[in-house]
């Protein structure tokens, strides 16, 4: 599950990168990569990304926000079920 995310928030910097969205980057790399998962590390990228997706299509495509959506749900059943899963 950790390679889900991980590439999914990939997916999600090299996007906004390419948007020049510095301070959607900045909130991403506040909670992302994380080196090593604990519940804290965990709830802190459930928290970014569950405020990503809950942007505009303004401020954050679509397909982003999708993305965001999909990541914090995986996440949250990680959270649900078991951290050591994740």
């Amino acid at each position: 599950m950790t390679s889900e995310i991980d590439s999914g928030c990939l997916q999600l910097f090299n996007d906004l990168c390419e948007q020049k969205a510095l301070l959607l980057l900045a909130y991403l790399l506040h909670a992302w990569p994380i080196h090593g998962p604990t519940e804290a590390s965990l709830q802190r990228l459930r928290e970014a990304l569950k405020s990503l997706g809950e942007l505009s299509d303004a401020e954050l495509k679509s397909q982003n926000r999708r993305l965001c959506k999909t990541l914090f749900l995986k996440l949250e059943c990680c959270r649900l079920c078991d951290f050591s899963y994740c």
